[in-house]
């Protein structure tokens, strides 16, 4: 057995990792350290060697991974100097246009100062020239008037020394006064002309050379980043407006805020934010919209929509393909709207808001477009079509707008929310197919209200959420809202219509839980109105009224409109 071991330590060989060097069993206390069996760190050799072996060959696979990746760098590189190449000849001919274009400009108002000054300077000749003549006329007469008197003083003389001193003295008082009319027509002529300045002779230039020239210092700027989802170089290649006009232009600042009544005199604040009374009841709901008797024609049919001005209720009558209108006691106004595909006529309406410029804007939901009308019911426009591009719709279900009158809709079937301009121009979106980051961010988005900071708050109907979306639609964020006790789930369920009042309160419809919510902007639970199935149906949508009321739409063909009370919170059993 002895020999077997000996045999065996004299063929094997180890590797000192604190010496860096291979040692033979019987030799690895004499050729390392004498404490190299106790301190240092060995390993069998040849372990040793195919782990180098495989190190080795992960290195070089993250070393051919580096060179694939550094060639593809360079590549992009070279790419990137060309691009930098072109793109700076492109900025050399944007700013050579531009200037071009100020040129023109300043050009085209120097022939117009140019002009003035022409047509300044032939009337102001006209009327020195006019002048001149009156004083040069006034001239001639008083000088032939003088000579006159001199000539009659002269030969008078003799004739009133002579024999006939009447007749001389006639003829020179008669000189004599005709000289004095002179005098006076002259005098009269020049208290007119000192009356009047010698700002005839005037004319002068003055520039706001200070303002203008720093306009010009200030007229653009080179831009070092990506310009993002606007468009590369999209500011310089905009030459349907003048220079001038673009330096005269005011640059509005700000973000356009959310109103729940647009052109409202007074603020619409949640009355009710004491937290030691959760449960709200009413002691006043008004049933609009449904009075019980199946034939009458003006009751509601699956009504959807509902927002308010200052004295109208404006309801989307989703069934019926119209819009009713009603006074805020709850009589009927009028309808307008019929089932179609033209203008005027809806499939499905659901979403209404009303704008800062009274119109009504009507989410046309089968139909896949957007209407919109003044209050009395006028067919205004219309603009989107079914389909997936920018502009275009699938099932639009709720639709908002902001005090600059940007419309919001929320494309339910693509999984976005766009943004137009009042004009129902397409201006941005967020979420969909168009924006990968983000297409699993929202999942059949419905309700929608802008806050009084300018985001917009969505109710994310299938995720059992609300989020809120930047005013420049390039992030989001999740309310997180508040649970009550009694609840053994989310917050929400199937949340639908949403209203924020001008605090940032946010009131939803919470269908699945049949009850009306109220969250401060950062999620905390303000109270809850559920009086029970007895009482009231599924909401659908909620609304402000100016004078402290919610409307409500229910799954009962109806409208409520409901002011509320406090209510203790009951105890627990």
């Amino acid at each position: 057995m002895t020999d077997y071991k000996n045999d065996l330590c004299s063929t094997r060989l180890f590797y000192c990792q604190t010496c860096c060097k291979s040692v033979s069993a019987e030799a690895i206390n004499v050729d390392c350290d004498p404490h190299c069996a106790h301190n240092h760190v060995t390993v069998d050799f040849m372990e040793f060697v195919n782990t180098v072996h495989r190190q080795a060959e992960d290195v070089m696979q993250q070393a051919w991974l580096g060179l694939d990746a550094l060639t593809e760098d360079i590549e992009n590189a070279r790419l990137d100097i060309e691009t930098l190449d072109q793109r700076t000849r492109e900025a050399f001919n944007d700013v050579r246009l531009f200037s071009r274009r100020m040129w023109s400009a300043m050009e085209e108002k120097e022939n117009k100062l140019f002009q003035q000054i022409i047509d300044a300077q032939q009337r102001k000749l006209e009327v020195l020239q006019e002048k001149y003549k009156n004083l040069n006329d006034d001239k001639v007469r008083l000088s032939q008037a003088m000579n006159a008197l001199k000539q009659t003083v002269h030969y008078a003389q003799p004739c009133i020394i002579a024999d006939n001193p009447d007749d001389g003295i006639s003829r020179v008082l008669k000189s004599k006064d005709m000289v004095l009319a002179e005098i006076w027509q002259i005098r009269q002529n020049w208290k007119t002309r000192i009356g009047s300045d010698r700002s005839e002779n005037w004319i002068s230039f003055k520039g706001f050379d200070k303002n203008l020239l720093f306009a010009i210092a200030n007229v653009g700027n080179v831009v070092l980043n990506d310009p993002g989802t606007i468009g590369d170089r999209r500011p310089n290649r905009d030459h349907t407006s003048s220079p001038l006009c673009f330096l005269n232009e005011t640059i509005t600042t700000g973000i356009p805020r959310g109103r729940p009544i647009p052109n409202y005199d007074h603020d619409i604040v949640l009355p009710y934010r004491n937290r030691t009374r959760l449960l709200i009841w009413s002691t006043e709901i008004m049933i609009v919209g449904n009075d019980g008797d199946r034939a009458n024609l003006n009751n509601l049919c699956r009504p959807w929509g509902v927002i308010c001005d200052t004295k109208h209720i404006f309801v989307s009558d989703r069934s019926n393909d119209r819009i009713q209108v009603y006074n805020q006691d709850g009589t009927f106004v009028r309808r307008f709207g019929s089932s179609g595909n033209g203008p005027g006529q809806f499939n499905r309406p659901a979403g209404i808001t009303i704008d800062t410029w009274h119109r009504i804007i009507v989410a046309d939901k089968d139909n896949h477009r957007i209407q919109i009308f003044t209050t009395e019911g006028e067919f205004v426009q219309v603009f989107g079509e079914k389909g997936e591009a920018f502009g275009q719709f699938l099932y639009p279900w709720d639709v908002t707008t902001n005090a600059a009158g940007q419309i919001a809709i929320s494309d339910t079937r693509n999984q976005r929310v766009q943004l137009f301009s009042p004009q129902g121009q397409f201006l941005c979106v967020f979420g969909g197919k168009t924006m990968p980051n983000v297409m699993k961010e929202l999942n059949s988005p419905r309700g929608l209200s802008f806050t009084p900071e300018g985001d917009l708050l969505v109710t994310d109907f299938n995720k059992q959420r609300m989020v809120l979306i930047s005013h420049e639609f390039s992030r989001m964020r999740v309310i997180n809202c508040e649970v009550v006790e009694e609840q053994t789930h989310t917050p929400l369920l199937r949340p639908q219509g949403v209203i924020t009042d001008d605090k940032g309160n946010i009131l939803v419809a919470d269908s699945r839980h049949n009850c009306i919510q109220a969250f401060n902007s950062f999620g905390s639970l303000l109270f809850i109105f559920k009086p029970g199935p007895e009482v009231m149906g599924v909401p659908l949508s909620v609304a402000f009224l100016g004078d402290g009321r919610i409307a409500i739409v229910d799954d009962r063909d109806r409208v409520l409109l409901v002011r509320l009370e406090n209510c203790q919170l009951p105890q627990k059993r």
